[in-house]
């Protein structure tokens, strides 16, 4: 896969490999789904608490932990 530099590079792939219905779970919103509408604008990447990765993958937690660089929080 080449380098990650949004969100939208991995929907298509991940579009292909997961089932469809965990798919569109994970791709929806919440109500309005206002909050989603502005990520998508922005295009950001990033990794927060990520709950039922499991879903997608059995290591999911251990592969999102590993691509992340670790940082110091500022003093």
């Amino acid at each position: 896969m080449r380098g990650v530099t949004c969100v939208e590079d991995l929907r298509a792939p991940a579009r292909r490999r997961v089932p469809r219905a965990i798919f569109e779970y994970a791709d929806r919103g919440s109500c309005a789904e206002t909050t989603l509408a502005a990520n998508r604008t922005a295009l950001p990447v990033a990794i927060a608490p990520t709950g039922l990765t499991g879903l997608f993958h059995g290591d999911g937690e251990i592969h999102g932990a590993r691509g992340v660089p670790i940082r110091q929080a500022p003093p």
